[in-house]
């Protein structure tokens, strides 16, 4: 009996034993297969990590920060105080029409001339301090990543002064008055610069928004009252300035920066994902940690190649960039967190509305490039090439077919525009014989 015990409890000792070495051998394992998957993808993001450094292009969000500035050479210390305004306007005009929709075309602004003549006149002290505050040399808001909403308080403030300018720009031409129309719409536009120095993708995003605004109010001008042919060359100088093309690149590089940073702190800190329950002590976080880190390599890539195809021209790098797109959703695991298919998809999307403000820039130059050439020999040329090397040295091609911008002769004047991109319809410029109203 006693015998018998004795041997049960050896063997139960021996099969424990057993276990206990099945158990080391198989995490002895494991963590070798661990180690090796580790250090080959860290060795990859290092290589990553030093291309991307030998190329001289930012890394870190560190390497993005603007250097400082001095408050009285800082233009966002004058336009937050001037935004705190806009919102007691706001506030004064809440019982009015929305004066907004004035902007938007001759026939909003003939029906809603009253309310925003109420608002620009209400808003005059604000635009006077904003043109004072755009005068000087650079603007930066504080902005850390990652953002809160607070932080960000300032693109709402931007778009609304925007609208203020462009009001005042229309009620200026309407009355004769060029110059101060001039003014306004070449404020709109260093409105838009302010954030040159902030390459966030929703701070880019509204950028080419304020861009936009600014050509489309600088078309209703021409259509009310059109400019003097030394003001549409002042203002075309104004328009080929705008760096698109560099914007949007830094811009992807700020969000491949961004993705690094937060990749580097969740290595640091572990898996972003913990896994729960008794195979915790067996298998410590160990697929969570890989699959961190697999991400990470396949990200980074794509993030590299994505900045890259954002330096080509515009619609190539849109087709290329949404390439990657399609290629990575076979590859990357759509659960985690810190998977590239979010972050392309913004620079897809940033780099669609770069080819749109490229196409609404160019139409815009060649449209008061016609202007020009038609109040020098009283008609509008029959081809594009009719206004080389004077008033332009280069006709800027359609950066959605990455060919000639189309015109057509109507009988109120000119049209030029652009193909659009899909199920968008096309850009257009349209050019007056006349001032007032563009009949079709």
């Amino acid at each position: 009996m006693a015998r018998g015990k004795s041997g049960l409890i050896a063997g139960a000792l021996a099969i424990t034993v057993a276990a206990g070495v099945g158990i080391y051998v198989i995490r002895s394992r494991r963590q070798a297969e661990y180690d090796r998957r580790v250090a080959a993808a860290t060795e990859r993001i290092d290589e990553l990590v030093a291309g991307i450094r030998s190329r001289q292009e930012p890394v870190t969000l560190a390497d993005l920060a603007p250097p400082p500035v001095e408050d009285h050479d800082n233009a966002a210390v004058v336009l937050k105080a001037v935004f705190r305004r806009l919102e007691a306007l706001e506030d004064e005009m809440k019982d009015d029409p929305p004066w907004e929709h004035a902007l938007r075309s001759i026939e909003g602004f003939e029906a809603r001339r009253e309310v925003l003549g109420k608002a620009v006149r209400l808003g005059r002290g604000s635009l006077a301090a904003a043109r004072n505050a755009l005068d000087r040399p650079r603007c930066v808001f504080i902005v850390r990543y990652p953002y809160s909403d607070g932080e960000l308080a300032h693109l709402v403030g931007l778009r609304s002064l925007s609208c203020l300018f462009a009001g005042s720009a229309m009620l200026a031409a309407s009355d004769g008055e060029s110059d101060a129309a001039l003014r306004d719409v070449r404020a709109m536009l260093r409105l838009a610069s302010t954030l040159n120095e902030e390459p966030l993708v929703i701070s880019r995003y509204n950028q080419f928004g304020l861009i936009i605004g600014a050509l489309h109010t600088l078309q209703l001008v021409e259509l009310i009252a059109p400019l003097r042919n030394d003001h549409r060359q002042l203002i075309i100088g104004d328009i080929q300035k705008l760096a698109v093309d560099r914007m949007t690149v830094e811009t992807v590089e700020a969000t491949r920066a961004a993705y690094y940073t937060a990749l580097c702190n969740a290595l640091e800190t572990g898996s972003p994902r913990s896994l729960e329950g008794p195979w915790d002590t067996l298998f410590p976080a160990y697929p969570n940690k890989l699959h961190l880190l697999d991400d990470g390599v396949r990200s980074l890539e794509a993030m590299t190649a994505a900045v890259a195809a954002s330096r080509g021209r515009p619609k190539q790098a849109e087709v290329r960039v949404g390439r990657i797109e399609v290629g990575l959703d076979t590859q990357v695991l759509e659960a985690s967190p810190w998977t590239a298919p979010y972050l392309v998809n913004d620079t897809w999307h940033l780099l669609c509305y770069r080819t749109k403000v490229a196409a609404h820039r160019d139409v815009a130059i060649v449209g008061l490039a016609a202007a020009i050439y038609h109040e020098r020999t009283g008609a509008f040329p029959k081809t594009l090439d009719a206004l080389r090397p004077d008033p332009l040295a280069r006709v800027p091609l359609d950066p959605y077919a990455e060919k000639p911008l189309l015109l057509r002769h109507h009988q109120d004047g000119l049209v030029i525009w652009s193909v659009g991109g899909f199920n968008k319809g096309p850009i257009e410029w349209r050019c007056v014989k006349e001032a007032g109203r563009f009949r079709d």
